[in-house]
């Protein structure tokens, strides 16, 4: 029995994790692959969700590579995270898989058994597919913030994919439609939440995060989290701003 351990980076809503890995007894590459069946999605404010999903692991890289449902847990080292135990490398009924250890405090869930279901070369396939994806949205994203920055409104039309969906805070408050469908409507929209602590975060890494694939409501998507949640979604071969939502809770 193999178990695997991660130092995690603890926030109140769900953002990309950025991880350390500690030694343990996993010392070749026969439990990398791709695993597959429930798991968990961290939600706001320490609430958490289920369903079905999917981990690829590669331990013969240094450090290993976990790609959790789409979205890579980086290991680093530092002195701010805390280690949990994320699960065990074992066999169930006969069938050897991942035991996914829940992060919930208040809802413990053990039976989050994901059966392997391919093996490392699958797994390097999903992690070339998903770097790539992930260089794209961060030359997108660095685009878009410096038309933010510059404040190059006009430029905007480029980014976004209308009708824009507004579900935000922004709806009940200035008494506004729930779509956006011109270039003006959206930096109208947009000088609403301009302010120091927006200009302040777009520089925050940690504000801009991809979502699981299979993230409830928005499975795929990548969020920028200023006072508002801005939403960017894969469209063929491009990222397009669709929505603003929350912010909730």
């Amino acid at each position: 029995m193999k178990i695997i351990f991660l130092l995690l980076l603890s926030f109140c809503t769900a953002i990309g994790y950025s991880n350390t890995f500690e030694e343990n007894d996993i010392k070749n590459d026969d439990s990398s692959g791709v695993y597959e069946g429930e798991i968990e999605f961290s939600m706001c404010c320490d609430s958490y969700d289920y369903g079905n999903g999917w981990i690829a692991f590669d331990f013969s890289q240094s450090p290993p590579i976990v790609l959790y449902d789409g979205v890579f847990r980086e290991f680093e080292t530092s002195s701010e995270y805390y280690s949990i135990e994320f699960g065990i490398f074992t066999t169930q009924n006969g069938v050897y898989g991942f035991k996914l250890k829940s992060e919930s405090e208040y809802e413990p869930n053990n039976k989050m058994f994901l059966k392997k279901t391919s093996d490392i070369r699958k797994a390097k396939e999903l992690i070339r597919k998903y770097k790539e994806e992930k260089n794209r949205f961060e030359a997108f994203w660095e685009k878009f913030k410096t038309v933010i920055i510059n404040k190059d409104f006009k430029k905007l039309s480029s980014f976004a994919q209308y009708p824009v969906k507004d579900n935000s805070m922004l709806i009940e408050k200035y008494k506004l439609s729930e779509t956006i469908n011109t270039t003006d409507e959206l930096i109208s929209r947009f000088k609403l939440i301009f302010d120091k602590d927006f200009y302040k975060r777009i520089e925050n890494k940690w504000d801009v995060f991809r979502h699981e694939n299979h993230y409830p409501g928005f499975e795929g998507t990548y969020m920028y989290m200023p006072n508002v949640f801005i939403i960017f979604e894969k469209l063929g071969d491009e990222f397009k701003l669709t929505q603003i939502v929350g912010p909730w809770g």
